[in-house]
């Protein structure tokens, strides 16, 4: 892709599968005119194909991300080509919403009106400590027209987006971040485009069919599980074990699967589940005892058992009987897939 340059924006390839657009009207504070949304548009059309998979999204200069639209682009206007301008930002960033594209809104100042809802149809948003929020249009007898309305609610709900678009009221970084509507606080020395792209690298090093699943998925859900969601769910998951990806990662859990050899009290992720989930007063108070191809930890002090055998970091088990913790432990994790037998029990039912 060749670097596009426009007097109100920049368009650029900030890695193979990462590409940048940036606001670059620092002087009107990134205000936003109809040039600037249709090289936005062309970018949506232009970049997927290109195999990037990552847009950052970003305004020049310091003070302002973006200032809404430009208002005087809007007072220069009929009346019908105002509303034409309105309907084409909220259908652009609708689709922004949509896009397969992972949008990240690198948020380097002030976003108010059209500018926080271009930051809300991103997929995430960063944001510096300096950074205030706001959709004020209450104030001059209008209401957010590019799609605000809905983007707001469906981040941080009925209440909290009702009484910020009647009042019109500037939220700060913090409480933006503690409602919901900030992904993350990025810090105020820090570069802010690098810090984009190193947060797009968390995910982009994943199957991008995987990635696409569970946005259907996350998509379809709602405020309670429903049958419709679990069958989009049901659906995804058939589709992504089709894909080359699938089970790609199956090598490295197995590996770490059979790091089980060692003694468990020296076991570094039997340690780090002791003090994390409080199954035991310390790491010292647990013996082992072998169970097929994993080792369980039994609590002298009378708490549970857990298989020290892993699939990965952060995995949380649920509770069962003994009967289903020695058929996936005694059969080799699994008949040796990659997986663990991930049982807990009472230390009592393993003493017979």
């Amino acid at each position: 892709m060749t670097d596009i340059a426009d007097p109100g924006f920049r368009l650029s390839r900030l890695d193979d599968d990462i590409a940048l657009f940036t606001l670059a009207r620092p002087q009107k504070l990134n205000s936003l005119t109809k040039a600037m949304l249709e090289g936005l548009a062309a970018a949506l059309d232009a970049l997927p194909a290109q195999g990037v998979r990552v847009l950052i999204i970003t305004g020049e200069g310091g003070k302002s991300f973006c200032a809404g639209t430009d208002l005087a682009e809007i007072r220069g206007m009929e009346r019908e080509a105002r509303l034409a301008k309105n309907k084409m930002a909220r259908e652009l960033f609708h689709r922004l919403s949509c896009s397969k594209l992972i949008s990240i809104a690198a948020m380097n100042g002030l976003a108010y009106g059209g500018g926080l809802e271009l930051a809300m149809a991103c997929s995430f948003r960063l944001a510096q400590p300096h950074v205030r929020v706001s959709l004020p249009e209450i104030k001059l007898g209008l209401l957010p027209a590019y799609g605000g309305t809905q983007f707001l609610p469906a981040i941080v709900g009925r209440d909290r987006a009702l009484e910020m678009m009647i009042t019109g009221r500037a939220v700060s970084c913090e409480e933006a971040l503690a409602i919901g509507l900030i992904t993350r606080m990025v810090a105020a020395q820090a570069d802010l485009v690098q810090q984009a792209l190193a947060f797009a690298r968390e995910f982009t090093v994943y199957s991008q069919p995987a990635i696409d699943a569970i946005r259907s998925c996350v998509d379809a859900s709602g405020a309670v599980v429903t049958e419709a969601g679990l069958a989009v769910e049901d659906a995804a998951v058939t589709r992504v074990f089709q894909t080359e990806d699938a089970g790609k990662g199956w090598p490295r859990f197995s590996r770490n699967a059979r790091r089980c050899s060692g003694t468990a009290d020296d076991h570094p992720g039997a340690r780090r589940r002791s003090a994390t989930a409080g199954l035991w007063r310390a790491a010292g108070a647990a013996r082992a005892l072998r169970v097929g191809a994993g080792r369980v930890l039994v609590s002298d002090t009378g708490g549970d058992a857990r298989c020290a055998c892993r699939t990965g970091p952060g995995l949380r088990w649920p509770a069962v009987g003994l009967e289903q913790l020695r058929e996936p432990c005694l059969s080799g994790l699994w008949r040796g897939r990659a997986r663990s037998c991930g049982q807990v029990l009472p230390p009592r039912a393993l003493a017979r």
